[in-house]
């Protein structure tokens, strides 16, 4: 859902409405809304009502750290490199495989869904020219 967010006259955000928006917040990531209570209570319970500047700034960086966990910036599993520690076989068995997403000079990019976890992610099949060293990649 969304949440509509108005800048009070007199710049203070009541602690409940605080409370309601990062609840939100953690609901829209996938992530429960209970962690809010848990994870900032020091700055909930000190403060019931908060300046909207600071709310803002709060707002932001715990959009950025949720950002950050639910879409990690990098993370390549080379289990998966075919000749280096595993086979294709292995990959279908933990990735279920979508639609390609794209294809250039030096692969195809397809989404897939991870089995377990059941996050989506990205896969590139890259193609190797026949002989070419696995560091290449």
């Amino acid at each position: 859902g969304q949440v509509m967010l108005v800048r009070p006259q007199n710049g203070l955000l009541p602690g409940s409405r605080v409370r309601q928006v990062l609840e939100e917040l953690y609901k829209s990531f996938g992530q429960d809304p209970a962690l809010v209570a848990t994870r900032f209570s020091s700055v909930l319970d000190n403060a019931p009502d908060m300046a909207f500047q600071h709310f803002l700034q709060l707002y932001n960086h715990i959009l950025e750290v949720l950002r950050d966990y639910v879409f990690p910036k990098t993370k390549v599993d080379r289990r998966f490199i075919i000749g280096e520690k595993g086979t294709a076989e292995d990959m279908h068995k933990l990735y279920e495989m979508k639609e390609k997403l794209g294809e250039g000079a030096f692969g195809t990019v397809l989404r897939a869904v991870n089995r377990i976890t059941k996050k989506d992610c990205v896969i590139k099949v890259m193609h190797l020219q026949a002989g070419a060293p696995i560091e290449q990649l």
